[in-house]
């Protein structure tokens, strides 16, 4: 199911394509970006091969 995560500080998660909201975040008012995982880990596949890396 499409969501959309702020990939900031803050790594909220919406329903719908909104900016971020939190203001302590430094993604603050940046849109939240679209998701598709289906294991809540709301990583694009080269994201965790990158991690894995390292």
């Amino acid at each position: 199911m499409t969501h959309y995560v702020c990939k900031g500080e803050c790594k909220g998660v919406s329903e719908a394509p909104v900016s971020c909201g939190a203001e302590s975040c430094s993604l603050h008012n940046h849109p939240l970006v679209e998701c598709n995982c289906e294991d809540g880990s709301h990583k694009e596949e080269g994201e965790m091969k990158e991690e894995s890396a390292e």
